[in-house]
């Protein structure tokens, strides 16, 4: 058994016996189902939000009967596990400057992208082309260099077929399967 289903099995019948059980509930599920039966209504809520609704059933004249724990419980019980602990904050600042291998993976694949001489040379020829106003010279430069074949930015976006989905494309990026009179 694990300590949540330690926790159920102490339970006098399922029922909690009021803030003090919901918060030793709340330290290991926070949002467990409790149901909370009150004078005039009944509602279920997580554990970390009973004594907050307890709160505005009192302040709203009515009173908490009982608290207890819902049909399925035990089966949520079964399946539990911890919840993964939050890291500090000043664990935070170890994380961005110890050694990461992708990041220098990332670095090395940049430089390999990076521009050879060939083009920087061809940069600065062109850069000097314009500042001279010498267009044949700028046109010889740009009629040489290629165009990158992979598509970027929107280009890498297909266009929207409506045939795909079986709705209507209104414009405004909402997909429909009413009719487009409507």
């Amino acid at each position: 058994m694990n300590k949540l289903q330690q926790f159920l099995a102490k339970l006098d019948h399922g029922f909690l016996d009021g803030l003090p059980q919901v918060k030793e509930l709340e330290k290991l599920d926070r949002l467990f189902p409790v149901l909370v039966r009150c004078g005039a209504c009944r509602f279920t809520c997580g554990a970390q939000y009973y004594e907050t609704l307890q709160n505005h059933v009192n302040a709203g004249g009515d009173y908490v009967r009982d608290v207890s724990i819902p049909i399925g419980g035990d089966a949520r019980a079964a399946a539990w596990v911890p919840e993964c602990p939050v890291t500090p904050a000043a664990m935070v600042r170890q994380a961005f400057v110890a050694p990461r291998p992708h990041v220098d993976a990332w670095t090395a694949a940049a430089k390999a992208a990076a521009p050879s001489a060939q083009q920087l040379e061809t940069e600065r020829l062109l850069a000097q082309a314009r500042a001279a106003g010498d267009n044949a010279t700028v046109r010889a430069i740009l009629e040489g260099m290629k165009p990158s074949a992979a598509p970027r930015g929107w280009d890498c976006i297909p266009a929207f077929d409506e045939t795909q989905c079986g709705g209507v494309f209104d414009g405004r990026g909402v997909v429909s399967d009413a009719d487009p009179g409507l």
